[in-house]
This record gives C-alpha cells, sequence and structure tokens, in this order.
C-alpha cells in the first residue's frame, strides 16, 4: 500500500505541478505521456487537468498502436487509414496485448473484420506488437 501510495503522491504532484505552468496553453497544448505506467498517468493528467482537451493527452501506447494498424494494413495490402478499431491492452512493456476481435478494415469490396482477412492469432501476437525492451 506503501508503494502504491507513493507513486500517486508523487505522480500526482508532478501532473499538477506541470499543470499550472501550461494552464494557459491548454487548448493547443498536446500531452504525450511516455513514464509508464502511461495508460495510468495519462488518466491522472486527464483528471487534473480538464482544461486539456481529452484528444490532445496520448500516451506510449500510441506508438504500438500504431505499429499494429501498419503491419495489419501491410499484411492486407491497404492504406493505414483504411484499418480501424484495432485496441492495445496494457502498457507500453512486454505484457501489452493487441486485441482485433472489433478491427475492422475497408477493401474495395466493402468494410470487413480483419480477423476474417487474417485468421491467423500467432501473426497478431508476433507482428502487431514488437516491443523492444
Amino acid at each position: 500500500m506503501y508503494t502504491v501510495c507513493y507513486f500517486f503522491r508523487k505522480h500526482v504532484f508532478s501532473v499538477v505541478f506541470y499543470w499550472n505552468i501550461y494552464e494557459g496553453l491548454c487548448i493547443t497544448l498536446q500531452v504525450l505521456v511516455v513514464a509508464n505506467p502511461a495508460n495510468t498517468n495519462a488518466l491522472i493528467l486527464k483528471e487534473f487537468a480538464p482544461s486539456i482537451p481529452e484528444k490532445n493527452i496520448s500516451c506510449l501506447t500510441r506508438l504500438d498502436h500504431n505499429r499494429a494498424l501498419g503491419q495489419i494494413s501491410e499484411r492486407l495490402g491497404v492504406q493505414v487509414s483504411d484499418v480501424k478499431n484495432v485496441i492495445i491492452w496494457g502498457n507500453h512493456s512486454s505484457t501489452q496485448y493487441p486485441d482485433v476481435n472489433h478491427a475492422t478494415v475497408t477493401t474495395p469490396a466493402g468494410e470487413k473484420a480483419v480477423r476474417e482477412l487474417v485468421a491467423d492469432d500467432a501473426w497478431y501476437v508476433t507482428n502487431t506488437v514488437s516491443y523492444d525492451k
């Protein structure tokens, strides 16, 4: 419990400190959270800096999301912008999990489920997220 309390006290203080510095820039400020747990830290920032638009807060997991989109689009021979609804669960680490269960791709024949076009679970784990320590 002490570690968790210390973690939150330490990170909430940092968020509040920097928030006070950048408060006037909220409309154009874009934040990339890089310290793990990046997802949690991004959520803390969102809660303590409500004037920063939600769409302007991202975290390192976005890198993994973009990588997964790129790998899927390359495999299917479509543009990255044609791949939708890929989810990366977890933080930027070796425990993250690419989820394509809801992913779709726009093809000349219409929108199709990614799972329908690539029915290979091992490929998803091996190719959509290759975390480098």
